[in-house]
């Protein structure tokens, strides 16, 4: 994530790649975390897939991200500053609450 906000293609203008980039990071963070291939898979997909995984609340901050993501991607909508930081900033929170647990890990 912070090697995507380096290229700052957000601040280019450049809002399809950069909303993109970042659907495609969250995808292929979660499928390496689930162990399930999302990376093709579209918003509605990923929900059911992941429903029975994740915690209720997680689960909303992941489609909200991708919604926004999909939103700038396909409809020419183009978030304000706000929304990128606050997308960053619900990034971050769904990788802190999807960490593998100790147990996960052997621990």
């Amino acid at each position: 994530l912070a090697l995507l906000q380096q290229e700052e293609l957000f601040e280019k203008g450049l809002l399809k790649d950069h909303f993109l980039r970042v659907s495609d990071l969250l995808k292929l963070y979660l499928s390496r975390r689930f162990e399930h291939r999302l990376l093709e898979k579209t918003t509605e997909e990923i929900n059911g897939e992941l429903q029975e995984k994740v915690e209720t609340q997680v689960l909303r901050k992941i489609n909200r991200a991708l919604e926004l993501c999909d939103r700038a991607k396909f409809a020419q909508y183009h978030p304000s500053v706000d929304e990128n930081s606050q997308l960053f900033i619900r990034l971050k929170d769904i990788v802190e609450k999807c960490r593998p647990s100790k147990e996960e890990l052997g621990i």
